[in-house]
């Protein structure tokens, strides 16, 4: 009889996870996130993508744990602390949602002047 193999790398149930999500499937996203952050409590995009999927889905107090938890794993997300924004928003938490959205306008700052760094420089080797 065949079986299939469950694998136990993160990376795959998020991925599963955002395919649920895109295609409406709420339980089977919440389920594959969560499966991820089993596979590796470490893995902070499945902490972002249940984070996100608690947003949409009004579980403010719920969504901030997760995205507090993919912030501290991954202090350079964007999308998480954005995210994280979002909830605190929702949940009237004005003054943390504004430094939230500060450290996301100094990642993309970061990124940007990263870039520019790169561009500058690869003129010298022509």
């Amino acid at each position: 009889m065949f079986h299939r193999k469950i694998s136990k790398v993160p990376l795959e149930r998020y991925y599963l996870g955002e395919i649920a999500a895109t295609a409406g499937d709420a339980a089977g996203a919440e389920s594959r996130y969560r499966r991820a952050i089993e596979c590796d409590p470490r893995y902070a995009p499945g902490h972002t993508g249940l984070g996100d999927l608690l947003v949409r889905a009004g579980s403010y107090e719920a969504a901030v744990a997760a995205l507090r938890r993919a912030v501290e794993l991954e202090p350079a997300s964007a999308e998480a602390q954005y995210s994280l924004a979002q909830a605190l928003l929702r949940l009237g938490r004005r003054e943390e949602a504004q430094a939230a959205l500060a450290r996301v306008d100094e990642i993309h700052a970061a990124k940007h002047a990263t870039a520019k760094q790169a561009l500058s420089g690869s003129g010298e080797d022509r």
